[in-house]
């Protein structure tokens, strides 16, 4: 389970307003209502664990991981690529709207692709190998 402290739902809240990507364009793209995201920007609300988890991904913030114990290491970020897979905890989503469903329904989705690419790669490379072993095989059975 992905379960983010308050110091890390902080310091995505900073990123959040102290990012020049409108309201409009995040709200598209996660599927967090732009109403929403001007009250985290505003600071009359804080994000859900869903929310939180999405907007973490977003911008692609990963939380440096220093001592090897997570939670000690919250004031340190890492933005750019989250490959990360993490788990998350459905529980949390049940409460929310259907557009933050669909959103991470939508990041699940890329999550899927880059494993069947992933998978494909390893397919071919056995296939390759298999190949390899097949023609030693050969060779060893000639002589």
């Amino acid at each position: 389970m992905c379960q983010l402290t308050d110091l890390q739902i902080e310091k995505i809240l900073e990123i959040l307003k102290e990012s020049e990507i409108t309201s409009y364009k995040i709200s598209k793209d996660t599927g967090i209502t732009q109403s929403t995201l001007g009250n985290y920007r505003n600071g009359k609300t804080i994000p859900t664990q869903a929310n939180a988890l999405i907007l973490k991904r977003y911008f692609g913030i990963d939380f440096a991981e220093k001592t090897g114990n997570f939670s000690d290491n919250t004031n340190s970020v890492v933005l750019g690529d989250n490959n990360s897979t993490g788990n998350i905890d459905n529980r949390h989503y049940y409460s929310d709207s259907p557009d933050v469903l669909r959103a991470q329904i939508d990041l699940l989705d890329e999550r899927i692709k880059e494993k069947d690419a992933q998978i494909k790669e390893k397919d071919a490379q056995i296939k390759e190998k298999d190949a390899q072993i097949n023609k030693l095989l050969e060779i060893l059975g000639k002589k």
